[in-house]
């Protein structure tokens, strides 16, 4: 297409949309479906293994145990999982026609079943930090609903190896019912709580579902934050919910026009955009090893010899220093860098161990370098640098 600056909002939403990611057949794994974010709520879409039902993961990335001292960053401060919203139709599902809009950050599209359609808009608000998704059901599909299943909070790296012995599992989670919302509680072996908070509004052919989560530790406010999130936005015009969100990815693209020759170089460059602000924001945590969306895997938590450096790579080349939450987390946590080392090193200088948690927590101090068997540790006084 001929392109003349770019100055209008039909401009870039034509431009985008040739971009867009499409399904035409229902996504089976994590890897082959829709994903969405803000930073810290993130959602991917795909099949729920041998049902007939569309799983959204919900994912928090401030979401982790606190036991630095009882097996790290692999279990002690590991990413936990939340849950998923299960989207059940009546019918069988026979097939999908799904878009993912990069210009306004959301999933449209088609399910259909033997017994009629399901139309589907979803996002997870900018601002709000909540799923959004409104459905729409044809003659035959009106009992539909929804379901949210609670993940165990176990660390992610069980898909490995067993827990350290003696490693206290988390209590069960609780929900209830209150004041016409669902309410997920997850305590936490080491304090704290992550609470899920999520209700339905309309009971018609269109319904619109709100989920919103929240963490705290070591203290239990979580489950206010989370009840108000819902609360305030369900009070709200779904339109108005949508627009502030729309608002903001709209002015995020505009930092970044590229075009090339090359039409599928143009649409990766695009979409990896799009990830990138699906996984990072500056007041979010540090990008973990699969960002804000937690799936199976040895690795569940912020891996610093050099998968945060590749995450963050495009952030300055792409004019997006909004985006990059290092400097900030470095910087707030100086003490536990320092006391990342031994005792003799402190006075002036601070390390980085090979992985931590959000804020750089782990067990254990960074190696010495050329003793023992981590040649890529260093310790340097003034500056930060990894171990592992």
């Amino acid at each position: 297409m001929a392109l003349r600056g770019m100055r209008t909002d039909q401009e870039w939403e034509r431009f985008l949309g040739g971009q867009d990611l499409l399904w035409k057949r229902l996504p089976r794994t994590w890897y082959e479906g829709p994903f969405l974010g803000n930073g810290l709520l993130g959602s991917m879409v795909y099949q729920e293994p041998g049902e007939n039902a569309l799983r959204f993961t919900i994912h928090h990335s401030e979401v982790q145990d606190h036991r630095p001292a009882e097996g790290g960053s692999d279990w002690g401060v590991a990413r936990l999982p939340v849950g998923n919203l299960l989207l059940r139709p009546v019918g069988a599902i026979t097939g999908v026609d799904l878009r993912l809009e990069l210009w306004n950050a959301e999933l449209r599209g088609t399910i259909t079943t033997d017994k009629g359609k399901l139309k589907l808009r979803a996002l997870v608000h900018n601002d709000r930090t909540m799923l959004l998704a409104t459905v729409e059901a044809s003659t035959g599909e009106e009992g539909f609903r929804w379901e949210f299943k609670p993940s165990p909070a176990v660390s992610p790296r069980i898909v490995r190896e067993d827990p350290p012995k003696g490693f206290e599992p988390n209590p069960a989670p609780v929900t209830r019912t209150e004041d016409g919302l669902r309410i997920t509680v997850q305590s936490l072996a080491a304090g704290g709580q992550t609470v899920s908070a999520y209700r339905q509004r309309g009971s018609g052919r269109e319904r619109t579902y709100y989920l919103a989560v929240a963490h705290s530790h070591p203290g239990t406010d979580a489950e206010g934050r989370a009840r108000t999130t819902v609360r305030k936005a369900s009070a709200l015009p779904v339109s108005s919910l949508r627009r502030t969100h729309y608002e903001w990815w709209h002015r995020f693209y505009r930092k970044s026009f590229i075009s090339v020759p090359d039409g599928m170089l143009q649409s990766f460059y695009w979409i990896q955009l799009y990830k990138l602000a699906c996984a990072a924001r500056e007041h979010a945590p540090v990008m973990a090893t699969t960002g804000p969306w937690v799936e199976p895997t040895p690795w569940p938590g912020v891996w610093w010899n050099l998968n945060v450096q590749l995450e963050y790579w495009p952030v300055h080349g792409s004019n997006h220093l909004e985006l990059d939450a290092i400097p900030r987390t470095l910087a707030e946590n100086t003490d536990v860098l320092i006391g990342a080392l031994k005792p003799e090193y402190r006075a002036d200088s601070a390390g980085l161990r090979r992985s931590t948690d959000a804020q750089c927590e782990d067990n254990g101090t960074v190696p010495v370098p050329g003793v023992g068997d981590s040649p890529r540790s260093a310790i340097c006084p003034g500056r930060c640098t990894t171990s592992g």
